[in-house]
């Protein structure tokens, strides 16, 4: 049996479910938990994104991870390259449904939110190429 397809294959229905219950709300802390149990370091929203793509590549959850902060600090946009739930996306994609939960995503801002003690951060869109 293959793992990973499986366990995919579950978040694809679990994410349909909740787009058309709750619009795909409330999904922000999914996937937090692994780089919490990290040693993510740094002060500075660039260290802690760098803190994290190491463990991230290092545990072959993302081949790579590119980023750009807006010069105003306001605006983070991250370019994740063969993620492990790529598959994931793609189904929703092809069942209609827009993608609303980005774990690793998810995971790198929270570590944002926690080292650097920001109050929150807002997802303002998830694509897939």
């Amino acid at each position: 049996m293959d793992y990973l397809s499986y366990c995919n294959d579950l978040l694809v229905r679990l994410e349909e479910l909740i787009h058309h219950e709750l619009g795909g709300r409330g999904m922000d802390f999914v996937g937090v938990d692994f780089l919490r149990s990290q040693d993510i370091k740094g002060d500075t929203p660039e260290k802690v994104i760098d803190s994290c793509i190491k463990v991230l590549k290092d545990n072959n959850m993302v081949k790579g991870i590119s980023y750009a902060i807006h010069p105003s600090g306001m605006l983070l946009k991250l370019t994740i390259q063969s993620c492990l739930h790529m598959p994931k996306e793609i189904k929703l994609n092809q069942d209609g449904v827009k993608p609303s939960l980005c774990i690793i995503a998810n995971a790198v801002i929270d570590q944002i939110i926690e080292k650097l003690n920001y109050e929150n951060v807002i997802i303002a869109d998830r694509s897939i190429d």
